[in-house]
């Protein structure tokens, strides 16, 4: 298993987002549009539809980085329902963290 999933299978563990999970999804298919009319294009590792019925558009990798704030934001842009976005990552430093919250990501850290 990949750092990523193992990071997120134990994200999910902690029940602190409790709903349905999804991974991979394309983006298309959260705007209504057929998933597959463009595979390659962007997906969102993983979406979570909460339990009060909140959106979660979901990214995970090790650390906070410029490229994962680009990912998420882009994420963001691109699907046209209301979300919330959060990013799940093993290490967090604390001053990528102060820019992430000022964009409204939340950051979990596991």
């Amino acid at each position: 298993m990949n750092r990523e999933k193992e990071l997120l299978y134990r994200f999910i563990a902690t029940k602190r987002i409790r709903g349905k999970w999804m991974r991979e999804v394309p983006i298309n298919r959260l705007n209504g549009k057929d998933p597959w009319e463009n595979c390659l294009g962007f997906r969102i590792d993983a979406v979570c539809i909460a339990l009060d019925g909140t959106l979660w558009l979901i990214e995970v990798k090790r650390e906070l980085t410029r490229e994962l704030l680009g990912q998420i934001l882009t994420d963001s842009y691109l699907v046209h329902s209301k979300h919330r976005k959060a990013v799940i990552v093993d290490e967090v430093d604390q001053q990528m963290e102060e820019i992430f919250r000022h964009f409204d990501i939340e950051v979990f850290e596991v």
